[in-house]
């Protein structure tokens, strides 16, 4: 996340670290480990004023920071069975400001933020459940939540669920549900219907006719929602290019007339979406003004900085990376030379990472890059036939050639090993959502410490005490 206030940017890590690094250079300022012990961190979110961070992790516990010494600040939770929190929100509503935590555990936790408290009670509890949150409320984890100005809350759930909530009332006030594309081709994804994201357009929080809430997913499609009348789908259209490929983040920017993208491949995708699903039902796609491959892995977060124009992308493969609208690259944060991001010589483009440059999913489909590759292969076997018949060989031993299709993983085979890494076969559960608890193996007998040797050591011999008697025929002692 990018904190304007102190030209910040803030990582949490699934070690359980907080990184703080410079937005204008891309060094490290400082770092304290163990936030939420051996647990992971799985989200975060500022309050209102950008001066606190709010992390949740898989312990189920919400922790509150002043991060720029790592002190923590308040920790909040359930008083029994804190299951891992996926999302966060920080709403401030009516002059009351409030924490919104969604999890494993398919309820709404809303936590008061109320600063006059925070010196008296370091540990504090969720307010009571809405009744409608514990009778029609979600059946699945909740994996997102969003919130819109003046009183709506989104979330989403892994069954492909999203519910519009009154937040004064806390009544429903819509209920959306996905149907299957007409046009849907692609089968990998077909039991995927879970939902990693939801964002609300705010510049149209009051237009009834227009779609004001997009999800990611199910089927790996992107969705605009009419939220209002109990819920409308405007459009609906794949998010990536790549087969098999999820969508997993999706970010916009103040004016609501660009859509940012990330998928489960670590291509980066800007939507035109100026006037899209403003009236009417959409049936094509909006324009992609750019995209380009970032990273290697699963993009997790972006975070837009409009006043510089650039962006910032985090990924499963630990880089945390800065382009801009273009998507030229800037740099990767922590590299060994500093960037300046008002000196675009400093700059790492025209150059792309090198993880990304040399991954075989990186490789262009050219004719050029194919004739070139025949070209090549022809080369190669007139010059063996050639060396084995200078050598009176009878039948030439064809040469090892380099073969695409050997060394390169197909779009089958991608979407296949993205849906075992994603979903156990079985069960339909995600493997994210399997609990990471370290577990203590005893094996018994006694321990390590227990069965070390010990050797006796031989008495060191005492030093021969010197002599200060002076021979008078040998003064310098060479007959001693």
């Amino acid at each position: 996340m990018y904190n304007p206030s102190f030209k910040q940017v803030i990582t949490c890590s699934e070690s359980s670290v907080i990184k703080i690094w410079d937005f204008e250079t891309g060094t490290p300022i400082f770092e304290y480990g163990e936030a939420h012990g051996d647990s992971a961190i799985t989200c975060m979110t500022f309050d209102k004023c950008g001066r606190r961070l709010i992390t949740g992790g898989r312990d189920g516990l919400i922790r509150i920071w002043n991060y720029n010494n790592g002190h923590c600040l308040k920790v909040l939770q359930k008083e029994e069975e804190n299951e891992e929190i996926c999302d966060l929100a920080y709403v401030e509503m009516n002059r009351n400001r409030y924490i919104v935590g969604v999890g494993w555990d398919r309820r709404i936790n809303i936590y008061s933020d109320d600063l006059a408290d925070s010196n008296i009670h370091h540990i504090q509890h969720p307010l009571p459940n809405w009744h409608d949150d514990i009778n029609r409320g979600h059946k699945e984890d909740i994996l997102s939540v969003a919130q819109c100005p003046p009183n709506l809350l989104a979330t989403a759930s892994y069954d492909g669920q999203v519910i519009v909530w009154n937040m004064v009332s806390g009544h429903i006030f819509a209920h959306l549900k996905s149907p299957k594309p007409e046009e849907y081709e692609d089968q990998s994804l077909d039991g995927d219907l879970s939902i990693n994201k939801l964002v609300f357009l705010q510049s149209r929080a009051y237009k009834k006719d227009a779609a004001t809430l997009i999800s990611s997913g199910p089927r790996a499609h992107i969705h605009f929602w009419n939220v209002f009348q109990g819920g409308k789908l405007m459009a609906q259209y794949p998010g990536s290019n790549s087969k098999g490929a999820m969508v997993s983040v999706l970010e916009v920017n103040k004016a609501n007339t660009v859509l940012i993208s990330g998928d489960s491949c670590g291509f980066i995708y800007l939507w035109n979406i100026d006037g899209y699903c403003l009236k009417h039902r959409e049936h094509e796609s909006p324009e992609v003004l750019v995209t380009w491959r970032g990273h290697v892995k699963s993009v997790t977060s972006i975070a837009l900085v409009e006043e510089h124009k650039l962006l910032i992308s985090a990924s499963v493969d630990c880089t945390v990376r800065m382009w801009n609208m273009e998507g030229h690259y800037v740099g990767t944060f922590g590299q060994p030379d500093a960037w300046d991001i008002y000196n675009q010589s400093l700059w790492q483009h025209p150059m792309v990472p090198y993880d990304v440059l040399i991954d075989p999913m990186s490789l262009p489909d050219h004719p050029v890059v194919a004739e070139k590759q025949n070209m090549h292969q022809i080369i190669h076997e007139d010059s063996a036939k050639k060396a084995e018949t200078e050598k009176g060989a009878r039948t030439p031993t064809p040469p090892v050639i380099y073969n695409k299709q050997q060394y390169h993983i197909n779009d089958e085979e991608i979407a296949s090993l993205i849906r075992e890494k994603t979903f156990k076969k079985g069960t339909g559960k995600r493997q994210r959502h399997e609990k990471l608890r370290p577990v203590r193996v005893d094996r018994g007998g006694p321990s390590e410490y227990q069965m070390l040797r010990c050797e006796d050591l031989d008495e060191t011999p005492r030093p021969k005490t010197p002599t200060l008697k002076l021979n008078k025929d040998d003064p310098f002692g060479f007959y001693d």
